[in-house]
């Protein structure tokens, strides 16, 4: 009726192929779309007097946080936006996680905990001049269920100006198994640790199948949302329409389209317009 050339069902099929890969490959630009533009909520965790005031100072590249020789010193969350090459960061530096009696370091450690939770990026700090002890294992074990529900982290081997890497081969080794990621040895305490531990984190968000200046990126969670939505019903397209034929796989591609629709303002629903404006 509308003068269309038809398509056989391998016509469709290799369409809709088409379209699931380049939705995921949308969904994949969210990662470093949203660490460029909106800030990886990232915390430094360990415990007491590892160095993560230190680390905090050093991305800042100025004096945050109070830094003394005593356990403790931090007691609260303390936050910090900076730029770690083409990474915004907003940091959070949190109190050590230890048994503790004291009611306000007590009240510092589940600020630490909840941090942790919230966490995008996640900085696991060790001293490995007294090797790692009781408190160290606790930390490895509470980074590691944020490391395997995909949360990056990376393991900052810290004040390595006071321990020897090939003595400690055997906690580095525990590290590196518990949390599977290398750990990078530095000394916060230098300003050349800086450029290290930037490379590592952009490693840890760029991704080499597309580049800023050239591709379409999303960079925040109701676009993710709505791609991660639209990838849904195109793949359930693919599957209809190898069992119950085209027409119902159009109607899958409709929703699909009207998804996207709500990515360039093509389609606007009272649900997401409140989702923008909720976030001034």
């Amino acid at each position: 009726d509308e003068d269309l050339s038809s398509m056989d069902d391998d016509e469709v099929h290799a369409g809709i192929r088409e379209v699931i890969e380049a939705l995921e490959a949308l969904r994949r630009s969210y990662k470093t779309g949203h660490a460029v533009c909106e800030g990886v909520r990232t915390v430094i965790f360990g415990k007491p007097n590892t160095g993560k005031s230190t680390i905090l100072n050093l991305l800042a590249e100025k004096e945050r946080a109070i830094v003394t020789d005593i356990a403790g010193t931090t007691r609260d969350v303390i936050s910090e936006t900076v730029a770690a090459g083409n990474v915004t960061l907003r940091l959070s530096d949190t109190a050590g996680v230890h048994g503790t009696e004291d009611a306000v370091e007590s009240i510092g450690v589940k600020k630490s905990m909840e941090a942790l939770e919230e966490a995008e990026l996640v900085l696991a700090v060790f001293d490995l001049s007294n090797g790692l002890d009781a408190e160290d294992e606790e930390i490895l074990s509470h980074v590691e269920k944020r490391a395997k529900i995909g949360v990056p982290v990376i393991a900052v081997c810290n004040k390595s100006d006071l321990f020897d890497a090939s003595a400690n081969e055997t906690e580095i080794r525990r590290i590196r198994e518990t949390l599977g990621t290398e750990p990078i040895l530095l000394c916060a305490k230098n300003d050349e640790s800086r450029d290290a531990l930037v490379s590592r984190i952009e490693d840890t968000f760029e991704s080499s199948d597309f580049s800023l200046s050239d591709t379409t990126v999303i960079t925040n969670a109701r676009q993710h949302a709505a791609v991660s939505d639209a990838l849904a019903h195109a793949n359930c397209a693919l599957d209809t329409l190898d069992f119950l034929g085209a027409d119902l796989a159009c109607t899958e591609l409709e929703l699909a389209m009207g998804k996207l629709g709500e990515l360039d303002g093509r389609q606007v629903t009272v649900d997401v317009v409140d989702s923008i404006f909720h976030r001034f």
